[in-house]
């Protein structure tokens, strides 16, 4: 009986070791994994100010493209209108001159 005792006390006893050694694996795994994410949300954070400038980078890029669209068709009708300035501008010098020359305009 005695050695039965023996035998059920070492294995409680190895039993016990390798409870104690799950626990200290779990709790090396644990705090890994949690020091893997302290540096995953660190590197996310130092990135922060890039990510952050990128966005303005292109923000800024299609800001000048719009700008520069804008300027390219204002350019195209100014340019109209003064064709179209230029005309009504003849028309109007060949009007007067009909006119002051006493001849009926067309």
């Amino acid at each position: 009986m005695e050695d039965t005792l023996s035998k059920l006390l070492a294995a409680e006893d190895q039993a016990q070791k390798i409870i104690d050694a799950a626990l200290k694996e779990r709790d090396s795994i644990v705090n890994q994994a949690m020091e893997e994410a302290r540096r995953a949300e660190q590197q996310f954070a130092d990135r922060v100010p890039e990510i952050h400038q990128s966005y303005i980078d292109k923000a800024q890029e299609r800001a000048r493209h719009t700008i520069a669209e804008m300027e390219r068709r204002f350019s195209e009708r100014q340019d109209e209108l003064q064709r179209m300035a230029q005309e009504n501008h003849d028309a109007a010098l060949d009007a007067a001159l009909t006119i002051m020359l006493g001849d009926k305009p067309d």
